[in-house]
């Protein structure tokens, strides 16, 4: 998960940003090691760059894990690529484009990752 923080002149990004590193320089922004953080230009601060970069890490997350479990046969409990991983220790993920009916509410929680990963 990102966080983001607006000061007078930038917008800090903070959190898990190492796997969208490549992302953040490609729109500029200049890592400060003393905050921890992605620093932009303040002009660059709007609602669709944060969310944009909210779902590359997501994204980013899941392939990582794809191509690790590719490798070495790695057990992941991924459902899709638009699968949000919640937990790797219970291996539970979520995801709205394969959710089910229960025959009384939606079931969002995929376990085995069995539609993606075939596990």
């Amino acid at each position: 998960m990102l966080k983001f923080v607006k000061t007078a002149t930038n917008l800090q990004v903070k959190g898990d940003t190492y796997p969208i590193k490549d992302a953040l320089k490609a729109i500029g922004a200049i890592w400060d090691a003393s905050e921890k953080s992605w620093i932009l230009p303040i002009h660059l601060d709007c609602e669709n760059l944060r969310i944009d970069l909210d779902k590359k890490l997501k994204k980013k997350k899941v392939m990582d894990a794809l191509e690790q479990k590719a490798k070495d046969g790695s057990f992941h409990w991924v459902c899709c690529e638009q699968c949000e991983v919640l937990c790797w220790g219970k291996k539970i993920t979520v995801c709205d484009t394969h959710r089910e009916w229960s025959g009384q509410s939606w079931n969002r929680m995929r376990i085995n990752g069995r539609l993606y990963t075939g596990d």
